[in-house]
């Protein structure tokens, strides 16, 4: 469903117009933008994706912080295909006497990408969950405010599209290592509609954003509890009534 409303809305520019009709089909007014050469309807901006929300670098732990218990920590090997953060085999820190700035705390809502390696560019969104989640350095992060599943439609359809992986793997592909910075990614090009319009679509979806990120968290901890069980199903120490 936000796919589809994504390309109607925003590809297909048939939002719906002051009375209800698909604004282009209907004859809405258009104007010729230079740069993405082609017409926009009147009142959308050509801006980049800092003006929506920015992103930000994880903190660089110390090598002697890691270790068996403590706070779970994302890493780049967590991100996982589909928008999927893999929340079973997280790192641990030990921040016992440590005082590392909230800014680097990891929200249900938010999204993280990798900015090296050969998984550039890929992102997921973080489900909800009862860790406490910390971003690791070489790891960016949407930080979309204390509520983000309230921004988090239009940036994630936005993110979904075919331009914003061409223009990670063009910013990325200057190096021997694929690599790509926070500024980098801020500056991307992001086509944006009137506020009004960027509300409405949100809101839409909002309570569908908040479902999956509940099930994301609820599929990881099945897939948890199948993964400790079944061993012990297999050599007898449990047996299925």
């Amino acid at each position: 469903m936000a796919k589809t409303l994504y390309d109607y809305w925003f590809v297909q520019f048939d939002f719906p117009d002051e009375n209800g009709k698909p604004y282009k089909s209907s004859g809405g007014k258009m104007v010729w933008n230079e740069v993405l050469k082609r017409e926009i309807p009147i009142g959308w901006e050509l801006k980049i994706i800092g003006d929506y929300c920015k992103s930000r670098g994880g903190f660089a732990f110390k090598s002697s912080w890691w270790t068996t218990f403590g706070e779970s920590v994302i890493k780049i090997k967590d991100i996982q295909e589909n928008c999927t953060l893999n929340l079973s085999d997280l790192s641990l820190v030990n921040l016992e006497g440590k005082n590392i700035d909230d800014k680097f705390k990891a929200k249900a809502g938010d999204i993280v990408i990798a900015m090296t390696g050969a998984t550039v560019g890929k992102y997921a969104i973080v489900p909800n969950t009862n860790k406490q989640l910390y971003v690791n350095q070489r790891v960016g992060y949407f930080d979309l405010g204390l509520s983000p599943t309230i921004k988090l439609p239009y940036l994630i359809n936005s993110l979904n599209q075919k331009y914003f992986r061409e223009a990670i793997f063009t910013l990325a592909s200057g190096a021997a290592q694929p690599n790509i910075s926070n500024e980098q990614i801020n500056s991307i090009q992001l086509l944006m509609p009137t506020n009004q319009l960027i509300e409405n679509f949100n809101s839409q979806l909002k309570s569908s954003y908040d479902k999956i990120l509940n099930n994301q968290n609820e599929n990881q901890q099945l897939s948890s509890l199948r993964d400790w069980l079944l061993p012990m199903l297999m050599n007898g120490q449990v047996k299925v009534e």
